[in-house]
């Protein structure tokens, strides 16, 4: 990470749970350029079994931390859509996603 991406990171208005996603997992996903990821993986990334902070979340929080990194301009969201396919118990929610502060922007490839 670069110095940019840590200023935006450290702002006071950035929650503690966007910071987590960002630094542990949408950031090395797209340094290995993986820049798709579904809502599912991300909500299973997000679950916690803490004692002192159990997390469970859902697709809408997973949306709502994806909504407040793309509004801070950490990430970008691109292309959004929706599989249906027998392999899944229900739709799949990929998305495409970039960085644009990291020097040079890591982007999804196509």
């Amino acid at each position: 990470m670069n110095a940019l991406e840590i200023q935006y990171l450290n702002k006071s208005n950035l929650s503690h749970i966007a910071r987590s996603l960002y630094m542990l997992y949408l950031r090395p996903r797209a340094e290995q350029n993986q820049c798709l990821t579904d809502l599912s993986s991300i909500a299973s990334y997000l679950s916690s079994d803490s004692t002192y902070f159990p997390t469970t979340p859902n697709f809408e929080i997973a949306c709502l931390v994806l909504d407040e990194l793309e509004h801070t301009g950490l990430i970008k969201k691109e292309n959004v859509f929706v599989v249906s396919h027998r392999n899944f118990p229900r739709n799949a929610y990929i998305i495409g996603f970039s960085i644009p502060y990291s020097g040079r922007e890591i982007k999804r490839h196509s």
